[in-house]
Formats: C-alpha cells, sequence, structure tokens
C-alpha cells in the first residue's frame, strides 16, 4: 500500500436498529428468501485515525484503542477487526492506528461495525483510494462475517456507512438492498425528542447471542416471529413515507417488536432488562426495545411528549445514565486528512 498521505482521521455513526434485527442473519434470508430493517444513523460516533508510523519507532504497528498494542507483523495483531482488515487490504508499510468513541463499545449500537467501516474508510483514503459507501458496507461485512467469523448480519455495517434512515432488504442472493426513507430522518428526528435512551449498566459481546439464534435449529422454532418482525420493518416504512409515523405509533410498534425479539431466545432478556422496560411502561412510555443483539447496551423508550422529561429527571436522579441522540444523515465520513511528503 503506496501511502499519499501522513494521518487520516474518519467520523462513522452509531446506529439505532428499529425494526427487523436479526432477519439480517444468512440462516433466516437465505431460507425466507428476503430479511427486511429498518434502522437509522446517530449524532454519536466512532473516530478512526490512521497515521504513518516512521522508522523512529521500534515497533512496526501501534494500535490503540480500549488496550494498546506494538507488534511487528499484522499476524501479531490481536484486534480481530484491524488485523483482518489489514490482511485484507494488503498493507504492507508502517501504520498507528487509534479508535475513540463516543459511548462504550458493546452498547447495542453496532460500536464493532462502525470501527470496521471508519478503519476501510481511512485506510483506503490514507492509500488515496476512492471508495463508495456502498462498497464500505459490503468490504465491511466480508471482513467481519467471513474473515473474522462473527455470527453476525449485514445490517449494522450498511447502517453505519450510509448515515439517514434506511430499509434494508437482505436477498437471498446475498445482495443488499438499501432505501431511504422519504422524510424519514424529519419524522425521526421530531419523534426523537420523545424518546430516550436508557443505559442497562451491561456492556456485552452480542456474539454469543446471535450465535445461539443464527443456529438451524433455533431457526425453524423462530420463523414466525422473525416473518413478523420483517412485516413490521416493511410497515414502519410505509407509514414513514405516508407521513404516518408519530411518537404513539413508533413506540407502539417497536412493543410489538421487543415482544417479538424477547421470543427468539433466553439470552435476549433478564430480570433488570424486563423490571427497567415495566417501570417506562408504568412511567407512561408507549413502548420501546433493546437496541442490538441483547443481554444488555440501551433501552430505547418511547413516550408520550407531556412526560419524557419528568422520566428522564426520576431515572437521573435515581443515578441512572440516560442519552438523548438525534438521528443524523452522515454516514462514514473523512474529518482531517494531512498530505505526506513519503518520508
Amino acid at each position: 500500500m503506496n501511502s499519499q498521505s501522513r494521518y487520516v482521521v474518519t467520523r462513522t455513526p452509531l446506529r439505532v436498529s428499529l425494526f427487523g434485527g436479526g432477519s439480517d442473519l444468512p440462516s433466516y434470508y437465505l431460507e425466507s428468501g428476503r430479511g427486511a430493517a429498518l434502522s437509522f444513523a446517530t449524532d454519536r460516533a466512532t473516530f478512526v485515525t490512521v497515521k504513518r508510523h516512521t522508522e523512529f519507532f521500534d515497533d512496526k504497528f501501534r494500535l490503540n484503542y480500549v488496550v494498546s498494542e506494538t507488534v511487528d507483523t499484522i499476524a501479531e495483531i490481536k484486534n480481530n477487526i484491524a488485523r483482518e482488515t489489514l490482511q485484507y487490504l494488503g498493507n504492507e508499510g508502517r501504520l498507528y492506528i487509534s479508535t475513540i468513541s463516543d459511548l462504550p463499545s458493546g452498547n447495542g449500537l453496532g460500536s464493532s461495525s462502525s470501527f470496521c467501516v471508519g478503519l476501510l474508510n481511512a485506510l483506503h483514503m490514507f492509500a488515496d483510494q476512492s471508495i463508495s459507501l456502498l462498497d464500505l458496507a459490503e468490504k465491511a461485512c466480508h471482513i467481519e462475517i467471513e474473515r473474522v467469523g462473527s455470527p453476525i448480519g449485514k445490517q449494522d455495517q450498511y447502517a453505519c456507512a450510509l448515515g439517514g434512515i434506511n430499509r434494508l432488504e437482505f436477498m437471498a442472493n446475498g445482495t443488499v438492498i438499501a432505501t431511504r426513507v422519504p422524510n424519514g430522518l424529519k419524522i425521526m428526528q421530531s419523534v426523537s425528542k420523545s424518546s430516550v435512551l436508557l443505559w442497562t449498566g451491561v456492556s456485552r459481546n452480542a456474539n454469543s447471542v446471535l450465535a445461539v439464534q443464527d443456529q438451524r435449529n433455533q431457526l425453524k422454532s423462530n420463523q414466525d416471529y422473525l416473518d413478523k418482525m420483517v412485516k413490521l420493518a416493511d410497515d414502519a416504512f410505509q407509514m414513514f413515507c405516508h407521513d404516518t409515523m408519530d411518537a404513539q405509533n413508533l413506540g407502539a410498534m417497536l412493543h410489538e417488536g421487543w415482544r417479538l425479539k424477547k421470543s427468539l431466545t433466553e439470552l435476549i432478556s433478564n430480570g433488570s432488562i424486563d423490571s427497567l422496560y415495566a417501570d417506562a411502561l408504568q412511567q407512561g412510555a408507549f413502548g420501546g426495545k433493546l437496541l442490538g443483539a441483547g443481554g444488555g447496551g440501551f433501552l430505547l423508550l418511547v413516550f408520550p411528549p407531556e412526560k419524557i422529561d419528568a422520566y428522564i429527571e426520576k431515572m437521573k436522579n435515581a443515578g441512572t445514565k440516560l442519552l438523548r441522540i438525534v438521528p443524523s444523515e452522515a454516514g462514514s465520513q473523512i474529518v482531517c486528512q494531512v498530505p505526506g511528503n513519503g518520508t
């Protein structure tokens, strides 16, 4: 890889999945012929820096994320996504890679895919190679699913790469059809004023939950639930298109989707999460769902506009961490590029 830059910084959004999660697993869409999900990018993001690492450092590769790594070969890199991405792109140069995020990993907002997309974007720009957002998404899917071997689907990579609010269709031939929701961002920005993310206090690795869900015998028992979750995604897409989506409708549909999702495997929820959700309903929430595969992360809750502030104040006083999120049009972006002179 002949680098043309001294360093590059990318910004890649985290995403909120509203409907259809689980139907992006190959065990489902290859059998059923089609999966569908509805998700949007947020104003919270992962930042990846790729910098030339000069020969004045003893190590050839240095990585900083939750931990620091200094190694001399790509094969020695412990971060699966970084290692497989560098091997996939055929990197031979000395590199410093650093990542920071607005939120901790294991949050249910697609953090690993956000990192993968952002790293791919940075490495392409570092080498002065152009790449489309759709190609970024597909390459991230290849790295995470095929090379790393994570038992995940294709929703997160596309949601984080493309930005905005999209219906994503997962076809039996392996392709993904991304359709921007007309006027969806404006509607979602309005609805988000009645929404809040509640931190469960648990960071979790989604792979263990998804691995169980993706098993063929589990799929057969979950087929009906997943079919209904896909229909919810399609119905919500039509409501956005016809400008009939509001906080009450979204909350009610999320509630139904959460009921279906909990039926997929007992690993998705637990007594603590169920208690938090039940309390929100008691406080007037229309509905909501746990974001991501399950087991922890953030709960998305939708309230009547006149009740959201009182709920937030009550939970903050109880020591609970909450987050107001804003839907964002921006996908993965280059936010800084400093040219180099080859030395």
